[in-house]
């Protein structure tokens, strides 16, 4: 029974016959009928106690003073004791609480059971969880090895010649297929993935004969693992079977992941597109919304300038206003605008007292004298004050921009600019010139290029047809370049699948051409690189 549950006295004595209440405890009823009740006691008389030690007993004194002679000896005081077992074990008040926890005589013991059940629960989980773990790692060493057995076969082929996977090469196992199943078994699983057994495969680097290798190699492993699981038992076939349907669950788990997370990211973008054009188009709102409000201002403007200024002149204003391209109302406003400043400026003038100036009537005979050593004429002067060039009357400018080059266009000479005007307008006429006969002249580079592949391609197909079963030919001075199988005729279209194979073969050998000349720059691709 669970501790801090009382006995139920009714049910105890109803168990060994009692009726109830209102009977007494003897079978045949001659017995009191009710309980006796019990009277409490109020002082301390009697017990054995007396009433003022709680004030005399200095026992925390006592109890202090045994601990200092008790110290390093070992030996349990009196608060070791408290600290232990509580202040009120033991003694006469221990008798009288010493049996407020104690249990019943008769209760449901289910506190042990239930404890029992679910330490069993948790003990099978984790078993269970064990038992999962453990097979999950032996399907994975199983799966391993199955691997490896596999590519033991890839390399067995591949070493044998059967097999041509490019520049991919299998590293051969330790233990051979051969020394572990057999010569007949190796040949067995040959034959199924449908490879020659006499050996000598042919390595071209023509796309369908690139596709027709990859389908060999699957092939391969496919018949190889097909026999070696056969080999094992039906419990491991089983385990090895588990592991990869957990695999792809776990596989299409994760794309599913990605998925989510794709379309949780096009959703954000999609929103934030959204809320850009929705942006956009407030703005747009906005702007032509004021700009309505202006038109309206405007013409309220130009409807009171019409009333307050006479036709004739806000007929003059209105052709002054159109030829800058703004309204007659922001025509007017800039008009008083500037009159208002022009006024400041006079009332400022006639503010400021008059500064008092002399008038040099004589001049400096220097000065005369420097301008009289100048060539006569209009001269551009650089920045530094030399004479650059001297327009001389009646004779034209040259063309040349060494002579305004560096000086800014206002300080020119009226005819040095109009030879500036019409050298850059013969530039700009050139340079269109130029642009209109390179665009008229021929082909681009890309254009060319695929016409010579073309060119190629038709004639590696008439080659081709003409060969009958030869494998390379001689086509405008290139040597050794491979043909393609074409249908035995003599005359009519080729196939869509031929031209792809000759024009793949023309592009190829126009592009072994340039790396041998030396025009691809010395490039190489990634493959030679490696």
């Amino acid at each position: 029974m669970a501790a801090g549950k009382g006995m139920d006295a009714a049910s105890y004595l109803k168990k060994h016959g009692w009726k109830g209440d209102g009977h007494s405890l003897d079978p045949s009823s001659r017995g009191i009928k009710k309980p006796l009740l019990v009277a409490k006691k109020v002082d301390v008389l009697g017990v054995g106690l007396n009433k003022h030690a709680a004030v005399s007993d200095q026992w925390w004194m006592r109890a202090f003073d045994q601990g200092l002679k008790d110290l390093g000896t070992g030996k349990t005081n009196a608060l070791t004791n408290i600290r232990e077992h509580g202040m009120f074990a033991g003694g006469l008040y221990g008798r009288f609480v010493k049996g407020e926890g104690v249990a019943g005589t008769f209760a449901e013991e289910t506190s042990p059971k239930r404890k029992r059940e679910d330490n069993r629960e948790d003990s099978a989980k984790e078993n269970k969880k064990q038992k999962v773990n453990a097979e999950h790692g032996a399907a994975q060493r199983l799966k391993k090895d199955v691997d490896k057995q596999v590519e033991a076969f890839v390399a067995e082929a591949q070493h044998r010649g059967v097999l041509d996977i490019g520049d991919k090469k299998s590293t051969r196992g330790k233990v051979s297929p051969v020394t572990a199943y057999g010569e007949a078994a190796v040949q067995q699983v040959f034959k199924q993935a449908g490879l020659s057994i006499e050996g000598n495969a042919a390595q071209s680097s023509t796309k369908e004969q690139k596709y027709e290798r990859q389908m060999q190699l699957r092939e391969l492993k496919r018949a190889a693992k097909s026999f070696i699981t056969f080999q094992l038992s039906n419990v491991e076939r089983k385990q090895i079977e588990a592991y990869e349907l957990s695999i792809k669950k776990a596989r299409k788990s994760e794309r599913k992941l990605k998925d989510a997370g794709r379309a949780a990211r096009e959703a954000e973008k999609t929103a934030a597109r959204e809320a850009k054009a929705l942006r956009k188009k407030e703005k747009r709102e906005k702007k032509l919304a004021a700009r309505e409000q202006n038109n309206e201002d405007s013409a309220y403007g130009k409807d009171e300038a019409k009333e307050s200024i006479p036709a004739s002149k806000f007929a003059k204003y209105e052709a002054k206003a159109a030829a800058k391209g703004i309204s007659v109302h922001q025509y007017i406003q800039n008009r008083d605008e500037k009159k208002a400043a022009q006024a400041s400026q006079g009332s400022t003038a006639l503010s400021t007292p008059g500064l008092a100036f002399v008038v040099d009537t004589d001049g400096d005979a220097a000065l005369s004298s420097v301008s009289a050593q100048l060539p006569s004429g209009e001269h551009v002067v650089d920045s530094e004050g030399s004479i650059r060039f001297t327009v001389a009357p009646g004779v034209s400018v040259p063309l040349d921009p060494a002579i305004w080059d560096g000086i800014k266009v206002k300080t020119l000479p009226k005819a040095v600019r109009k030879a500036r005007r019409q050298w850059m307008e013969d530039k700009r006429e050139a340079r269109k010139a130029g642009k209109s006969r390179k665009s008229s002249s021929g082909q681009s580079k890309g254009e060319k290029k695929l016409e010579k592949i073309e060119k190629l391609c038709i004639k590696i197909l008439v080659e081709s047809r003409k060969a009958r079963g030869s494998q390379t030919a001689t086509i405008d001075g290139l040597e050794d370049v491979p043909l393609v199988t074409v249908e035995a005729k003599s005359e009519g279209p080729f196939s869509k699948e031929e031209m792809g194979l000759a024009r793949t073969v023309a592009r190829r050998v126009l592009k072994e051409q340039r790396r041998k000349a030396g025009g691809s720059g010395g490039k190489r691709s990634k493959k030679e690189g490696g």
